[in-house]
């Protein structure tokens, strides 16, 4: 068996003691792996819970939002093949909500919306949870099944746990000062994230069908190779410069709150921040202060010698 582990902070033991292990395949009765493909492209997905929540309203989704949800800024959505997102999708799909009881900390702090009603069996909506286990664990089994479980619905749902608490949009943005209740350039937050995990990230924004001058801040999608374990797996997004073209220079709004969706309602204004979002990156002046003070402090009059 080759194993390779990480330390998951906030992950419920029973998650880490499963391991993030790749399995060899196994001959005769025993579970095989599927054929993976180191290159083999994923996406992971968040999504802006006030625009994600705005979107679902408007086009009156067949998904249930729990209002609970809305105190997250940045949830986690999903991930899937990019090449291939839901052509595998399962026809019979066996989605069964009580086999993931015990996640369901972890998701009520990182999953995007329906936090309550994965299991409630009362519901006559779909979970987004079902939805999505049965769109994409077809295309996404190669990555799950590595993992050491007998189960591949829970292997699916402990790596999304993983993801979710392992890569942070959010954290990207605040290091920037990017923050919901403002109005940004696109580009700005396209480069606090790219900054932050060191590759090209797909930053999508949804135009307001209501208010088309508006555009919000809706999902940020990392890419990354079928063993996403290391952060050194993730890859530059195939879709991230064509988005970037587009909306480099639009203005987008980072929701506080969710509109509402009756133009007659004036909405809240999202004015651009009194100063510009904070680079982590030092400055040339920044850089050239910190080579000019050594300098001082060896200084030849400093020490009374003089030439």
């Amino acid at each position: 068996m080759i194993t390779k582990k990480r330390h998951l902070s906030g992950i419920s033991k029973n998650v880490e003691n499963m391991g993030y292990s790749l399995v060899k395949t196994k001959i005769g009765n025993q579970r095989k792996s599927p054929k993976m493909n180191m290159m083999e492209r994923y996406d992971v997905s968040f999504t802006v819970t006030h625009t994600h929540c705005y979107i679902q309203t408007v086009r009156k989704q067949k998904f249930t939002f729990n209002q609970d949800c809305l105190d997250k800024i940045i949830t986690f959505h999903g991930y899937w093949h990019i090449d291939d997102p839901g052509k595998r999708k399962i026809k019979n799909c066996d989605f069964d909500a009580s086999k993931v009881q015990h996640l369901l900390p972890d998701f009520r702090s990182s999953w995007c919306d329906t936090c309550g009603t994965a299991v409630n069996p009362s519901s006559k909506r779909t979970p987004l949870w079902e939805y999505e286990y049965c769109k994409h664990c077809g295309s996404a089994e190669i990555i799950y099944s590595n993992f050491e479980s007998q189960d591949k619905q829970i292997a699916y749902f402990n790596f999304g746990v993983h993801l979710s608490q392992n890569y942070s949009p959010l954290l990207a943005l605040e290091n920037r000062k990017i923050v919901p209740g403002y109005t940004y350039r696109y580009h700005d937050i396209v480069a606090a994230i790219n900054d932050h995990f060191g590759v090209k990230c797909k930053v999508q924004v949804y135009p307001d069908p209501i208010r088309p001058e508006v555009c919000y801040l809706s999902e940020i999608k990392l890419a990354f190779y079928s063993s996403a374990v290391k952060r050194d797996n993730l890859i530059d997004h195939p879709e991230a410069d064509e988005y970037y073209t587009k909306f480099q220079d639009s203005k987008i709004t980072f929701l506080k709150h969710v509109p509402s969706i009756d133009p007659a309602i004036p909405q809240p204004i999202y004015p651009l921040p009194e100063k510009p979002a904070v680079s982590e990156t030092p400055s040339f002046l920044e850089n050239l202060w910190k080579l000019i003070i050594p300098a001082l402090s060896v200084a030849p009059w400093k020490s009374g010698i003089y030439y």
